[in-house]
C-alpha cells in the first residue's frame, strides 16, 4: 500500500466536503440535461449547436468523470482498494 498524502492537493477532508461537492455535480448535471434534453434547436441552428457545445465543454470540465471529487475517490481506491470508504465513495460517485 501506497503512503502518498493527496490531501495536499484536494479539499475533501470531511464528509460533508464530499457531500457539497457530489450535490454539486448533480446540481450542475441537472441544470445541463434540463436545458438540452427537450431541446432540439442544436440540430437545425448552427448558433444554438455551438452555444450547447460550449455549455457541454464547461459541463465536461466541471463533472467529466465525477469531476475534483471524482478523481479524488480514484485516487483513493488506488492507493487503497481494500479500504470500505474508499470502496463506498467510488460506488456513490458511479451511481
Amino acid at each position: 500500500m501506497s503512503t502518498w498524502n493527496i490531501s495536499k492537493h484536494f479539499d475533501f477532508d470531511t464528509q460533508e466536503k464530499i457531500d457539497a461537492a457530489i450535490a454539486l455535480l448533480q446540481e450542475t448535471t441537472a441544470a445541463f440535461v434540463s436545458e438540452w434534453k427537450e431541446n432540439t434547436e442544436y440540430l437545425s441552428n448552427p448558433e444554438v449547436l455551438a452555444e450547447a457545445l460550449k455549455q457541454y465543454e464547461v459541463w465536461v470540465r466541471a463533472c467529466g468523470h465525477g469531476g475534483g471529487v471524482g478523481y479524488y475517490a480514484w485516487l483513493k481506491l488506488q492507493l487503497n482498494s481494500e479500504n470500505q470508504e474508499n470502496k463506498a465513495l467510488s460506488a456513490k460517485l458511479s451511481e
